[in-house]
């Protein structure tokens, strides 16, 4: 005969169900007490095999249980608002509570637990402004040396700042880099070796960013983009 627990399992494999159901099913129908459900949902979910989560389309918001791999309407809806509103903002930072909020139409305080809940599937985290600029700056840099990279071109000096660019980004910042190189390399800065002529001296490094590059920081941080570029140059006559 089945445990309560492989019952309950059963129980939620068609979809997500509230209390009350659960109730009507399991409790009044005679397979287990009320208080056996009770501690056998919460050991479940203590395990991970069930999440427990808030219909805030019912007034007042409804607690529901679902399978662990149970995406609810509403968590699809913010999942796919993340990737939307990153591929918005070239990724340069990730969508703030609220700007998800938005998208679905729905209120921050319905969105959060479920953002938060869905965050280590989908790498976003809250982050705030000065860490956000910090970061993208970083990873457009990173994404134009990593365009030099896969060029393959032989330059000792312009290699050895890739490789110290690389060991200097976090996991994170090397990912939203790999993203921009992906889906939007044009705004990465381009990698230059040293050059010379008979009048000036520019030594190796990161070219200023693209004038696009500069509008997007604009329209994503509402702020004039950072000084960039390592390419010192010189002149003289």
């Amino acid at each position: 005969m089945p445990d309560n627990e492989q019952i309950i399992l059963a129980t939620l494999k068609d979809g997500e169900k509230r209390w009350k159901d659960l109730e009507r099913l399991l409790v009044k129908s005679g397979k287990m007490s009320k208080s056996t459900l009770s501690q056998n949902l919460l050991k479940l979910e203590r395990d991970g095999k069930i999440k427990r989560f808030a219909d805030y389309s019912k007034k007042p918001p409804a607690v529901q249980y679902a399978l662990s791999s149970f995406e609810s309407h509403l968590e699809r809806k913010v999942r796919e608002a993340v990737e939307e509103l990153r591929c918005t903002f070239k990724f340069f930072r990730e969508p703030t509570v609220k700007e998800v909020a938005f998208k679905v139409g729905e209120t921050p305080e319905a969105v959060r637990p479920i953002l938060y809940g869905l965050a280590p599937k989908i790498g976003w985290r809250e982050q705030d402004k000065e860490e956000a600029e910090k970061e993208a700056e970083e990873a457009i840099n990173l994404a134009g040396w990593l365009i030099w990279l896969q060029k393959g071109e032989q330059n000792a000096e312009l290699n050895k700042m890739v490789e110290e660019a690389k060991q200097a980004a976090s996991n994170g910042i090397v990912e939203r880099a790999r993203k921009i190189l992906e889906y939007c390399p044009e705004l990465a800065p381009e990698a230059k070796p040293a050059s010379h002529g008979p009048h000036f001296f520019a030594s190796a490094g990161l070219e200023p960013w693209p004038e696009e590059t500069e509008r997007v920081w604009m329209r994503v941080f509402l702020k004039e983009p950072p000084s960039s570029g390592t390419q010192q140059h010189a002149a003289w006559t």
